[in-house]
């Protein structure tokens, strides 16, 4: 089971401002000449104010090199974890925790995120216990700085709840996923995509000592969000249902259920790759994995649902792309004709196809069947 992406914790923004106590030189008369004693002490306070300003600018200016270069460190970090060069990436944590430890000390959000980022480090490289270690070191600062009550600290939770998995504890990790998981839904509410990484990590747990149905439960709570929050094209998604259709296969039960939602796994992930085969502009390799969409779908919707209409909005956007206009046309008005069966003429889906529809028409030169598609969606051709 995949957990939360630990790898690295965005930094808090540091405050590079100094605040300084200033202090007013009172200019009091002395001696026998008042005028003499008087310009020497202007002289002197405005020499001292200059002493100070340029004091508490060189400060200022090192405080902030020092800043940027604990910042440069950290991202550094992130390139070299990013290209697997783990050893080269701690020690530019390590660099960057000296100088928060230094500049900011020990109870600053920036320096809890840097245990954080080290420990994470240290996971990867399989030395638990010490990633253990700095992640309570992290907790700790969050818990006296943030409150329980706060996702940062609700992050560092889970975190160290998967390396108590990692180690085989499995009780403990599953109280710290819970702790995580009541702080995420107090904080966000349960349908964020943070709430959903807390279900699918405890449901991992659950799986793992045998409660196979509490898992279960826990899967379809993590899909539920998943599918509010980013949407059923999505290769989260994809992966949620795939976890579902493993267990319920696991468990022996709802075989029938277990084969939909390993066809529905399959569905998202051909059109996800062939959304980004369509980014990188190989629309040939793309429109053949919209088509295994398609054909995956069908067989699990039927041929008269809103998300075939949607693939077959995609596959006609692809051939226009391509310039085949005619097979474009024809894959947007099956879009149509669905959208205007189960959406109804004026919602903005069906009116988007009615423009597509248009915009093809007039390419194709057939004017009046354009002008008639315009009116219909209410938008005007460009």
């Amino acid at each position: 089971m995949n957990h939360e992406d630990q790898n690295i914790e965005k930094g808090f923004p540091i405050d590079s401002s100094i605040t300084t106590t200033s202090s007013s030189s009172s200019i009091t008369p002395g001696g026998t000449s008042a005028t003499s004693s008087t310009g020497s002490s202007i002289s002197s306070s405005i020499s001292g104010a200059s002493s100070t300003r340029s004091s508490a600018s060189s400060s200022t200016n090192e405080e902030e090199d020092r800043n940027l270069a604990a910042d440069s460190y950290e991202r550094a970090a992130v390139t070299l974890e990013q290209e697997g060069n783990l050893d080269s990436a701690l020690e530019m944590h390590q660099k960057c925790l000296a100088i928060r430890l230094q500049k900011l000390g020990e109870e600053h959000p920036a320096t809890a995120t840097a245990y954080s980022n080290m420990a994470s480090v240290l996971e990867e490289q399989g030395h638990l216990n010490k990633a253990l270690k700095l992640h309570k070191k992290c907790l700790a600062v969050r818990e006296r700085i943030l409150g329980r009550n706060h996702v940062d600290t609700a992050t560092s939770y889970n975190n160290i709840g998967s390396v108590l998995e990692e180690k085989g504890e499995l009780e403990d990790a599953l109280d710290m996923y819970y702790i995580g998981l009541a702080t995420r839904e107090k904080v966000w509410g349960k349908k964020h995509i943070d709430t959903a990484t807390s279900y699918r990590n405890i449901a991992s747990i659950l799986e793992e000592k045998g409660d196979l149905e509490a898992s279960l439960e826990m899967h379809y709570n993590c899909l539920e969000v998943l599918e509010y929050v980013i949407g059923k094209d999505h290769i989260k998604v994809a992966d949620s249902y795939h976890d579902i259709a493993s267990l319920l296969t696991e468990i022996g039960e709802d075989l029938d259920e277990a084969l939909e939602m390993h066809v529905k796994s399959l569905a998202v992930k051909e059109k996800v790759f062939a959304l980004v085969l369509q980014q990188d502009g190989d629309f040939d390799t793309s429109l053949d994995y919209h088509f295994k969409s398609l054909h995956v779908r069908e067989q699990v919707l039927g041929m008269d649902h809103v998300e075939i209409a949607n693939c077959y909005g995609h596959i006609g956007s692809i051939q226009l792309e391509m310039g085949n206009l005619e097979s474009s046309l024809e894959m947007h008005r099956k879009c149509l004709a669905i959208r205007q069966k189960h959406l109804g003429e004026d919602h903005p889906s069906t009116l988007t196809s009615f423009n597509i529809l248009a915009s093809i028409l007039h390419t194709m030169g057939d004017f009046e069947k354009s002008l008639e598609m315009q009116r219909k969606g209410s938008i005007q051709v460009l």
